[in-house]
């Protein structure tokens, strides 16, 4: 374990939402544990210290039915997901399109992709997938 101080904290926070160009207009929309460090503060704390809407699934739910996330995306206009690399592949391979028929992604702005080694070849997959349900490459 490490020990964080409220101020460290505070600090990060705000960094990433200048970075992320965060606004109160933002919903993040993703499935992350709150007792991992990405769920927390990007699920959690950056939607209190920002004032924006947090949409939350729990991630055995996700895992067994990953389409869920695109369907809240497009319920909830979705304006954020925080993922590790290897859900970027596993939505890829595992979402057909009659599981998200209809649903429009256009409103991602941003998909940030942290925690394990990024690798591009799985984003251009995912981008390539989702393309044609109005996901735009540059979100990610």
């Amino acid at each position: 374990g490490v020990v964080l101080s409220q101020t460290a904290v505070l600090r990060y926070e705000a960094a990433i939402a200048v970075a992320s160009a965060a606004s109160k207009d933002d919903v993040i929309v993703g499935w992350l544990p709150l007792y991992h460090d990405m769920g927390l503060t990007n699920q959690l704390l950056r939607p209190l210290s920002v004032g924006h809407a947090s949409v939350m699934m729990s991630p055995s739910a996700w895992l067994g039915a990953p389409e869920r996330l695109f369907l809240a995306v497009h319920r909830h206009r979705g304006t954020v997901t925080w993922m590790p690399n290897f859900a970027f592949a596993y939505c890829a391979r595992r979402v057909r399109d009659e599981q998200i028929a209809g649903v429009d992604l256009s409103s991602w702005r941003l998909l940030g992709n942290a925690s394990e080694p990024v690798f591009l070849r799985e984003l251009e997959e995912f981008a390539r997938r989702f393309a044609p349900f109005g996901l735009r490459r540059e979100a990610l």
